[in-house]
Formats: structure tokens, sequence, C-alpha cells
């Protein structure tokens, strides 16, 4: 049941008004049911934009702004699977099984490497980056590791 009918059969049935086409009351409750149409439409799209799987528009750009600014995947799904991913992981997983998710969040290929005789994790990318692509994902890297001292973006 829309605004409109919601509205005039509740006020129908109160006898004090008769709701008919070309009546004052008629036009004011339409008036009312064409602003709350447009309020409904507006909250349908931020219930959708809440959610990672729904999101569309702004939702989803606040969400990777939040977790996962740069990616490579700039299609629908690879940015929806870059938040999730970003999303699955705190800066409490620091093993070496945790750090493969890593790529799932930014979405970068390649492989980690840790060298014992000197402490160091490297991460060998084997996509083609930019050097402002390199620093923003070396930048996003550090906050998911506290170990970023011992890291290295080859």
């Amino acid at each position: 049941m829309d605004a409109f009918a919601s509205m005039s059969e509740k006020l129908g049935k109160t006898g004090l008004y008769h709701i008919a086409e070309g009546t004052l009351i008629y036009d004011e409750l339409m008036a009312y049911a064409e602003g709350l149409a447009v309020l409904y439409r507006e909250l349908e799209t931020m219930l959708r934009e809440c959610f990672v799987s729904t999101a569309q528009d702004y939702g989803l750009d606040i969400m990777e702004q939040t977790v996962c600014r740069c990616h490579i995947d700039h299609t629908m799904s690879g940015r929806k699977k870059a938040v999730l991913a970003a999303l699955s992981v705190s800066n409490q997983n620091n093993t070496m099984a945790y750090l493969e998710k890593y790529q799932e969040i930014f979405n970068v290929h390649g492989v980690f490497t840790e060298s014992n005789d000197e402490g160091v994790i490297r991460f060998t990318c084997s996509d083609t980056l930019t050097d402002s692509q390199r620093i923003a994902i070396a930048e996003q890297m550090a906050v998911y590791m506290p170990c970023w001292e011992d890291f290295e973006l080859v």
C-alpha cells in the first residue's frame, strides 16, 4: 500500500474527512504522499549503501576510503572484494598465512618471503604498478602491519 492509500484509508475511517479527487484534502494528501515517496527512496538508497554486498555508489566509496584506498581492480565486484577482504583482517593477524590475505585487500599479486638472516619480510609484486600506486599500497599495508619497519615492497 502506498503512502496516499494508507493515509486516506486511515483518515477515511475517522469519518471526519471526505477524501475524493478534486477536494483540498485529496490534494493535500497527494502532496504529502509525493514528499514521503522521495523520503522512502532516499531511505532505500541509504539502506542499500550501508552494506558492501548491495552498495553501488557513495556507500562503497566511503567504505573504500575507510579500509582500502588503493587497489588495482576498479570493477564493482573487484572493489567490493577488496573492501570485504580488508574487513576480514585485523592488525593482529601478522602470520605469513594472513599476509597472503593482503594481496586480496589491495588486489595485487606477488609473493611474501621472509628472510631469516635479515629479519625482513619482502613482498615481491608481480603486477606492473606506477610509482604512485606503489607508494599508496605501501602506505596502506603499513596500517595492517605493525611490523612495517621490517617490511619491503619490491
